[in-house]
């Protein structure tokens, strides 16, 4: 099995519930926060950006799970229950949420070239 490249990020996988919530109790306690860490939101490249935020009206709540805004969830295609990737950035503070189909894009020609496919 190759070697981790990257040690500066921690990954894990999850569905939304019903509300939109996403959790992962290592990701989150990677980022060092904990129940009633406000949050902010912002969308870069199809991908949803959380960064601790003092004056955010969202919350990490009681399971450390953290609710993505309706708005924010359309921006980028998610509904409930998709499933996607938490990347925690614990260096910069940031949780990034990769909606799958992002996922397929990136990982499209490498799919390709193992099933012989080529590009």
């Amino acid at each position: 099995m190759p070697e981790l490249v990257r040690r500066d990020v921690l990954f894990g996988m999850c569905s939304l519930d019903v509300k939109g919530r996403v959790f992962d109790g290592r990701v989150i306690a990677a980022l060092g926060w904990s129940v009633g860490t406000r949050v902010g939101f912002t969308v870069v490249d199809g991908l949803i950006v959380i960064g601790a935020d003092e004056a955010a009206p969202y919350v990490v709540s009681g399971r450390g799970s953290v609710r993505l805004p309706m708005n924010v969830r359309r921006a980028v295609g998610i509904e409930s229950p998709q499933r996607v990737l938490l990347a925690a950035l614990p260096g910069p503070g940031r949780l990034v949420v990769h909606p799958l189909v992002m996922l397929e894009h990136w990982s499209a020609t490498v799919h390709a070239a193992v099933s012989g496919g080529g590009s």
